[in-house]
């Protein structure tokens, strides 16, 4: 299965880019202890930098988030409501020990003019917060939201 490279969305402020992470294979236990391989879906990572300069762009200090194909799904939705905002929150020590000590959201809403997408994504790690931000107009969002919504069955490894 061959997987496509990034797509990133320049713009004067910042760079949103688009990843396709491909699924990977998992082992768990079957009946009578046999050993069960399948995959575990892949995931679209989103990644915004801020600029640094003309043309120039901060990818050391970037923000990321992994997006699910359920979260995708999530994403396509908000169009339909009447806000079209989507929030997305991610705690990977929930439930742990380190509960709330990396935490990553993502927002996505219609632009103040409805002329385009804000897409503000926050990253907090150990308390140093890191944010970024990007609008992609139209057109724009309609080609990020037809690249996650033709990647699904590649998430599920079904192309």
């Amino acid at each position: 299965m061959t997987f496509p490279a990034s797509h990133t969305f320049y713009k004067k402020t910042s760079a949103l880019q688009i990843n396709l992470m491909k699924p990977k294979p998992e082992e768990t236990s079957g009946v009578n202890g046999k050993t069960i391989s399948k995959l575990k879906p892949g995931a679209i990572l989103l990644e915004i930098a801020k600029a640094n300069g003309s043309k120039s762009y901060d990818w050391e200090n970037k923000a990321m988030i992994s997006l699910s194909p359920q979260e995708i799904s999530s994403i396509e939705v908000s169009r339909l409501t009447q806000s079209g905002k989507v929030s997305i929150f991610h705690d990977p020590g929930k439930g742990t020990a380190n509960e709330g000590k990396i935490t990553r959201s993502l927002t996505i809403e219609r632009t103040k003019n409805n002329d385009g997408y804000f897409f503000n994504l926050t990253e907090k790690n150990n308390g140093a917060i890191r944010n970024c931000n990007s609008i992609l107009n139209d057109e724009e969002y309609y080609l990020f939201r037809e690249l996650l919504i033709g990647a699904i069955p590649s998430l599920y490894g079904w192309r």
